[in-house]
């Protein structure tokens, strides 16, 4: 009865618009009919049948008054302060919401300060650490020695202070020498 009633309806739409969606239309609404019969009380249903024709006229409507209302086709300038509009009324909600709903905004923002924070400071260690030079002339020449103590079992150990001096004087081929400790904990 009641898609008798609602294919009715679809008369309201322009003549091409029930050709080319009128039978989708109907069996969406028979397939909503069905899942709101299974879900909502039986006290309800008027109100959802009421709904969805409501919906239906209010398409047509809108589907008869833009036949009628000619096209405007947007200029390059026209399409550039259209595009200005929308982002203020972007902007215009975006302030809304922050007004209606305080702490759902404040949730984000603090989200994405966080995001913007460590993403910057990964940023500053990778720039830092893997992609600037080293604060030194000729990087390519930089290398790290290491001693062995096979009598200890130790197959690398870092050289002491003594060892640096030592072998500082007797290198000679090298141009310079330099050394670079690490703070020990006492």
């Amino acid at each position: 009865m009641l898609r008798l009633i609602y294919r009715l309806a679809l008369h309201a739409c322009p003549p091409d618009v029930r050709r080319d969606y009128g039978a989708e239309m109907e069996s969406a609404f028979a397939q909503s009919l069905q899942i709101e019969a299974a879900r909502a009380p039986l006290w309800r249903r008027p109100f959802i049948w009421i709904r969805a024709f409501g919906d239906l006229l209010a398409f047509a409507a809108d589907q008869r008054r833009d036949r009628r209302t000619p096209r405007v086709v947007l200029s390059r300038q026209s399409r550039h302060s259209r595009r200005s509009l929308v982002k203020l009324q972007d902007i215009r909600v975006a302030f809304r919401l922050i007004r209606k709903q305080p702490l759902l905004s404040s949730a984000i923002i603090l989200m994405l300060a966080l995001g913007i924070g460590a993403t910057t400071a990964i940023f500053s260690v990778v720039n830092g650490v893997l992609l600037r030079p080293l604060p030194f002339p000729e990087q390519e020449r930089i290398v790290q020695v290491l001693g062995t103590r096979l009598d200890r079992g130790w197959g690398t150990v870092t050289l002491t202070e003594a060892n640096f001096w030592d072998m500082k004087i007797r290198c000679s081929r090298s141009r310079s020498l330099a050394c670079s400790m690490a703070p020990t904990s006492r």
